[in-house]
C-alpha cells in the first residue's frame, strides 16, 4: 500500500446496487467545525444512491492508474522531456481528472510521483518552470515561452494522452 498525497481514502470500493431507494431528510446538530465535512459526505452518499457515481475508488486505485498512465506515456515516448510533467501537473490542477485533487505545488507533485516509484523524476524547478508558463484553461492553453505551433500542440497532446492512459488504466482494472 502506497502513501498518497491525494487525500483521505474512500472507505469502500464496492459498487452500490440500489434501484429505487427512498430518500430521507435528516437534521442533526454537529459542531460548526465539522459541518462542511459531514455535508460533503452526505452529498457523496446521496449521489451514489441516485446513481451518479458508479463506484468509490480507493486512493490506492488512483495511485495505480496514475502510475500506469505515466509508464505508458514513457513507453510510447510521449513524455520525452522533463518539463512534460509540468503540463500534466497544470492540467490536473485545472481539474482534468476529477478523482485527482490539485497538487498545489511542484514539490508535492514530485513527492507524490516519488512515493509511487516513478523514476527518473524531473526537479521541482523543472516542473515549476513548465507549470508557470501555462496561460489559460486546458485545452485552450497558450505558453509564455513562445513555442512554435508544433511544440505547443505536442505539449497539449501530452495531457490528452495522459487523460486517455489514466482512463484506460481505470477501465481495465
Amino acid at each position: 500500500m502506497c502513501e498518497s498525497y491525494l487525500g483521505e481514502k474512500s472507505t469502500s470500493s464496492t459498487l452500490l446496487t440500489t434501484t429505487s431507494e427512498t430518500m430521507v431528510e435528516l437534521t442533526i446538530r454537529v459542531p460548526e467545525s465539522v459541518a462542511p465535512e459531514i455535508k460533503m459526505l452526505a452529498e457523496k452518499l446521496a449521489s451514489m444512491v441516485e446513481g451518479n457515481d458508479d463506484e468509490l475508488l480507493e486512493t490506492e486505485d488512483i495511485d495505480v492508474f496514475f502510475s500506469k498512465a505515466i509508464n505508458e506515456l514513457r513507453q510510447h515516448r510521449v513524455i520525452v522531456r522533463p518539463r512534460d510533467f509540468g503540463w500534466i501537473m497544470a492540467a490536473l490542477d485545472q481539474g482534468l481528472i476529477t478523482e485527482i485533487e490539485p497538487f498545489v505545488s511542484p514539490t508535492r507533485f514530485r513527492s507524490y510521483m516519488k512515493i509511487l516509484g516513478i523514476q527518473p523524476l524531473p526537479s521541482k524547478n523543472t516542473i515549476a518552470s513548465a507549470y508557470n508558463c501555462v496561460v489559460g484553461d486546458f485545452p485552450d492553453w497558450a505558453f509564455m515561452d513562445g513555442p512554435d505551433v508544433t511544440e505547443a500542440l505536442r505539449r497539449k497532446n501530452v495531457v490528452f494522452r495522459f487523460r486517455s492512459a489514466f482512463t484506460r488504466a481505470k477501465r481495465d482494472s
